[in-house]
């Protein structure tokens, strides 16, 4: 069940963005998060939706799970030239389709751009243990100074996007 082995953490991605998925490996191990110590090594818990060959080999090799299938359609290898145009909007239908996909199957989702870092595990907030935004011990203000944190089925970040695009409401990735 999802509650014992925590969220999957799913990316969709291209080779355009394959460097950031890298720097977010390496910085989740810097921080201690890549290991086997607590919260468990991120890379067991990942699920790349790969689009293209090369994202697809370089995550297998890495140890990544790694999902590909030619019914989700063709997608560019390159980076978006800009916000909005047609990769970047090519690219958002397969992140939708990823976090779709896991969720049918009971699993709870961390789903995240390539370009995060984490500076703490977020995982152990999905199972309401203490970390990441539950309890906050350091006084980062993630926690909200030792408050308890509601349970509720979604969690998104709020970048304001109040655009045409997005009314009336669509949840920011990272």
């Amino acid at each position: 069940s999802s509650a014992k082995m925590g969220p999957v953490v799913v990316l969709a991605v291209n080779a355009g963005v394959l460097d950031l998925v890298l720097n977010f490996l390496c910085s989740a191990q810097r921080q201690g998060i890549g290991g086997h110590g607590r919260g468990g090594d991120v890379l067991q818990s990942m699920l790349v939706f790969a689009a293209d060959d090369e994202v697809e080999n370089v995550m297998r090799a890495m140890g990544v799970a790694t999902f590909r299938h030619a019914g989700l359609g063709s997608f560019p290898s390159n980076s978006a030239s800009g916000y909005g145009d047609d990769i970047f909007t090519s690219m958002m239908w397969l992140k939708v389709v990823s976090v779709y996909a896991v969720l049918r199957h009971g699993v709870d989702v961390l789903f995240q751009d390539a370009d995060v870092v984490w500076w703490r595990d977020p995982r152990p907030f999905f199972s309401g243990s203490s970390g990441a935004g539950n309890d906050d011990e350091e006084g980062s203000g993630n926690g909200g100074g030792g408050v308890r944190r509601e349970v509720y089925d979604a969690y998104f970040q709020n970048d304001g996007a109040r655009s045409q695009r997005y009314a009336p409401f669509s949840a920011n990735t990272g």
